[in-house]
């Protein structure tokens, strides 16, 4: 029996982001397209190829992945895609009009293709059911346990707060001694890893989890950190969060036995 590849059609104006996806997630098992960059072409490239999921970009040639959506709401393929958004930037306003349309989220440069491997197979199949997809992945890494975990708790994956903090867990994890020198080691370290500054890491992480306290999986919040009616619930600060989590997080997976 053929084995189900999930088909995933990549449109950027810059064909060096397209071949940069099919490079990096073809090895995942996916089925990948390079799409049109011409967003009056696009819209009938994809009732004619009828993908699960399309990667989008924010600016496409002649217009925007708005526009494109807004195009196939009128004429909408046979079986609607899955729609994420390639954002060079954060823009809430963007984000909350591409969901308003009906896409799932989005991905901010640069690109972490293991979390946007396990998001889309993760959407597919609470969309679409479960597959058995063929994934060039030995055994769960510790990268993709944390992501999960923070996926489940209700972290927005489309937030830069989610990469942040998912280094900064692994760096916790690694080594706890980090977590005494927050502000001079561990947001510099994040920054450098996301080309960002230690106070857009500080922010971006805050961010993240005013969003998954407001928002996220109670069940999850509580597991982690130990709620109950004599606990109330307490936003706890960035490193407090952090630590935390890589505490749970590192005694989980000596148990389960997760590689690094």
């Amino acid at each position: 029996m053929e084995v189900k590849r999930i088909k995933v059609l990549v449109a950027d104006r810059d064909s060096n982001v397209v071949r940069e996806c099919k490079t990096n997630l073809e090895p995942y098992g996916f089925e990948v397209i390079e799409g049109k960059e011409d967003a009056h072409q696009l819209p009938g490239q994809i009732r004619l190829e009828l993908p699960d999921v399309v990667l989008l970009s924010v600016i496409l040639q002649g217009s925007d992945a708005l526009e494109v959506m807004d195009k196939l709401q009128l004429n909408p393929p046979g079986k609607r895609p899955l729609f994420l958004i390639l954002s060079p930037y954060d823009s809430g306003f963007f984000a909350r009009e591409a969901v308003e349309k009906g896409a799932c989220g989005w991905f901010e440069f640069p690109l972490d293709f293991e979390m946007m491997a396990y998001r889309i197979k993760q959407l597919y199949e609470r969309t679409f059911g479960p597959l058995d997809l063929h994934v060039v992945q030995p055994e769960t890494t510790r990268e993709m346990y944390v992501t999960d975990v923070l996926l489940s708790m209700g972290v927005p994956a489309q937030n830069k707060g989610f990469g942040c903090l998912r280094v900064g867990i692994e760096m916790a994890i690694d080594d706890p001694k980090v977590m005494d020198q927050v502000t001079t080691e561990l947001y510099p370290a994040i920054g450098r890893y996301f080309g960002s500054t230690p106070a857009q890491v500080e922010k971006a992480i805050r961010h993240a989890i005013d969003t998954v306290w407001d928002i996220g999986n109670a069940k999850m919040l509580a597991k982690y950190f130990n709620y109950s009616s004599k606990n109330p619930r307490r936003r706890p600060v960035n490193s407090e969060f952090i630590a935390v989590m890589a505490t749970r997080i590192r005694m989980e997976m000596k148990r389960k036995k997760v590689g690094s």
